[in-house]
């Protein structure tokens, strides 16, 4: 591609980490691993060698940031080429095998990450390793000042094997998809902070009016006794009670107090040191709500990504892009415990925080579903059960022992897949123990909009709904905003 300084152009700086190196099938127990976009110094480097010790090898370290110029095709969304060639070597520097990614693919990431696999193939086409790739773009568009615009071009006998990146124009249909959640997450907020209030005002105790004393006759020799200690009441009695009032409004509530802190802007590192100063266990749940709602957000995407992504199950690569977002969504989980246990907060407290943040996630699932139901088939069950697979056997993990006990509340996720898959063979009795994290009122709005697949062509019998609709309460659905017990 020539320069053209009449194309329009996207100027984008991206990071590229290599995170894995899987299906290794060379001989060599110490590679390699060589990038190049060009022939500048500043467009190719290599990075320390990497140990092979089996078939699937993380990677460290491996980090690239590209500033790069796009040029737009005639149909606007769509870039040029902008190639990057991985290269495994042997120690001694001979090419095991070269796999390419195209930046412009991921021209629209907009600050977001995306996981892509690179296929490595040797000379003969034949695939030798696959490479586990997160490609992260920094918001909007770049304003540095090297234009780069050095185009790599592949040498006749070298593989072209690019992996396709989100399509632009529906990357952008789902920027405002995102947009739309997030003003409905906050009004939802909004709306349930309102009914909590009412709730906690209608719970407190209403004081009786003082039932009038029964008519009892006295004797006459003890009528002036009575009288006169019935006036010494009526004088004592208010003045007691006015001075409890006055203590009563000298002290308001701590939760009072707490919410009007939360009033102006407090970061994540502010909510914790108030887990120290406030004890109540009101004032607790709610600012651990709020953190949660805060840190849950750095997660969400990675979810997204995995979860609600466009790759088939049919894909062979499916598999490890799942595995390699499970383990960094369980990283991040037990960094934020990390985080909490460095400040001094009490192990019990850590703990409601962490059950509290998988609620949240598993709850994110179920609201996105609701939110996005032709979502809601067998093959998104299947492809959610290769993710909870993964975090499943990761909440095993030594390395992650201290989030394990509170990881039950992400089942919720898992009985939403088995619902997808299953419940075509499950009695309307049976809903219940089959799937014991779901409500007859979740499993029923999930089949209402069930949606049929090429792994699922046969909709859900409309008896079948009726009846499990015979089941249904007025329970309200819980959300990912709800305050876990």
């Amino acid at each position: 591609m020539a320069f053209n300084m009449f194309k329009k152009k996207c100027k984008q700086d991206y990071v590229i980490s290599v995170d894995k190196i899987c299906d290794f099938t060379g001989s060599s127990k110490e590679v390699i691993l060589r990038w190049r976009r060009g022939k500048k110094e500043s467009n190719k480097g290599k990075f320390n060698p990497i140990q092979i010790t089996d078939s699937k090898t993380d990677v460290t370290g491996a980090t690239i940031s590209l500033h790069c110029t796009l040029f737009e095709k005639a149909k606007a969304g769509y870039y040029e080429e902008k190639l990057v060639q991985f290269i495994l070597e042997n120690i001694n520097g001979k090419k095991i095998c070269s796999g390419v990614i195209d930046l412009a693919q991921f021209a629209d990431l907009d600050g977001k990450t995306e996981n892509v696999i690179c296929e490595m193939r040797a000379k003969g086409k034949t695939l030798k390793a696959k490479l586990l790739i997160s490609i992260t773009s920094t918001q909007g568009v770049s304003t540095g000042n090297s234009e780069n615009t050095e185009c790599f071009v592949l040498d006749s006998e070298e593989e072209y094997s690019t992996n396709q990146g989100p399509d632009p124009i529906h990357a952008s249909l789902i920027q405002q998809m995102k947009a739309r959640e997030e003003k409905e997450e906050e009004e939802l907020r909004q709306k349930q902070m309102k009914e909590r209030d009412e709730s906690v005002k209608n719970e407190e105790p209403e004081f009786l009016d003082e039932l009038p004393p029964k008519e009892t006759t006295l004797p006459k020799t003890e009528e002036k006794d009575e009288i006169i200690e019935g006036i010494e009441t009526a004088q004592i009695q208010p003045i007691q009670n006015e001075e409890q009032e006055i203590v009563k409004e000298e002290k308001p509530k701590e939760i009072e107090e707490v919410k009007k802190v939360f009033e102006e802007t407090v970061s994540n590192e502010q909510m914790i040191e108030m887990l120290n100063k406030y004890t109540e266990e009101d004032s607790r749940k709610f600012i651990i709500s709020k953190y949660v709602e805060s840190v849950g957000k750095d997660i969400t995407p990675l979810i997204d990504s995995c979860i609600f992504s466009n790759r088939s199950v049919f894909e062979n690569n499916t598999n490890d892009i799942e595995q390699v977002n499970a383990f960094k969504i369980m990283e991040m989980i037990k960094h934020i415990y990390d985080v909490i246990e460095e400040k001094g907060i009490e192990e019990e407290v850590i703990s409601l925080t962490i059950k509290q943040l998988y609620h949240f996630l598993a709850y994110y699932v179920l609201d996105t579903l609701f939110t996005q139901p032709e979502k809601i088939c067998c093959s998104k069950g299947f492809q959610i059960k290769y993710v909870m697979s993964y975090m499943d056997m990761y909440s095993s993990d030594k390395h992650f022992q201290t989030i394990k006990d509170q990881y039950s509340q992400m089942n919720v996720v898992t009985d939403i897949a088995n619902v997808f898959i299953l419940h075509h063979v499950i009695a309307v009795n049976d809903l219940e123990t089959t799937f014991p994290s779901l409500s007859v009122n979740i499993i029923y709005q999930l089949l209402s909009n069930f949606h049929t697949d090429e792994m699922d062509p046969e909709p859900v019998s409309q008896t079948y709904l009726r009846s499990i609709q015979d089941k249904c309460t007025n329970d309200p659905i819980p959300t990912r905003f709800s305050v876990v017990a």
